[in-house]
């Protein structure tokens, strides 16, 4: 749905002033006689672009009738032009639909000169607001609990916010490359989406307490770079420690 307006934006050139969608619930949310309650990564999109959402009236069709009747006619063009022929990858079937697309776009309108393409540029593009410098990235929110690891998660790797928020409610803004957490409108926490899964959290030094991050110091090289500093028996005796177990790990708490 989100990807769908940015791809017509792009298509267009342009951004009208108003989106007037059905009431579907991934637009929105409440659409009474008083108010409207947009879906937040909906009510984003908007305010990204500069536009506003006006959302039909619930059971007048009559305020969508040109967009329906308009769907209708492209849908015997395209998709029914289309019925008959296999396709093996969803690449193909996209280049075969703007080809078609091209065609209903460029045919000649029978009752007026020109075609719907020169209709657009000559008596609509004019109205449409210029794009941004880069296409909106759709996102995603949703509302945590943190817990007393103060990690987040994107279903597949878990990322750290402050510590001092432990116990909170905090809103969570997922997009194909970044995971953000935001707490009380303002955001806290920033990190790269991993696209593959991590055994452990993904957890920022400047997120932990104070005992977590000197735990991070706790590594072979570190203990031995301590004990140098202090003399050559000390080098020895942590030496001893890291190498008399199985792995150097066994050897931190004496160290």
């Amino acid at each position: 749905w989100m990807e769908a307006h940015i791809h017509a934006f792009n298509y267009y050139g342009g951004v009208p002033r108003l989106l007037i969608p059905d009431n579907l619930k991934a637009g929105v949310r409440e659409n009474t006689r008083y108010d409207t309650v947009l879906n937040r990564s909906y009510q984003e999109l908007a305010e990204y672009y500069g536009t506003a959402v006006v959302p039909a009236r619930v059971h007048h069709p009559q305020d969508k009738s040109h967009a329906e009747g308009s769907v209708k006619f492209a849908s015997t063009c395209i998709i029914a032009a289309l019925r008959n022929r296999k396709f093996f990858s969803i690449s193909e079937l996209k280049e075969a639909t703007a080809e078609k697309l091209e065609v209903l776009n460029t045919q000649p309108f029978k009752k007026r000169a020109g075609n719907r393409r020169l209709a657009y540029f000559q008596e609509e593009k004019m109205f449409m607001n210029a794009l941004p410098a880069t296409p909106y990235e759709p996102a995603v929110w949703s509302t945590a609990l943190i817990l007393n690891d103060y990690t987040i998660t994107d279903g597949l790797n878990r990322y750290s916010v402050p510590y001092d928020l432990i116990g909170d409610d905090i809103d969570i803004r997922l997009t194909p490359k970044t995971v953000e957490a935001f707490y009380n409108g303002e955001r806290v926490a920033s990190h790269v989406r991993l696209k593959e899964a991590q055994k452990d959290p993904i957890i920022l030094p400047e997120h932990m307490p104070e005992a977590h991050r000197k735990y991070l110091s706790y590594n072979s090289d570190e203990f031995l770079r301590r004990a140098r500093e202090i003399g050559e028996d000390t080098e020895h005796v942590v030496l001893h420690f890291l190498e008399k177990g199985r792995e150097p790990e066994q050897g931190y708490k004496p160290c």
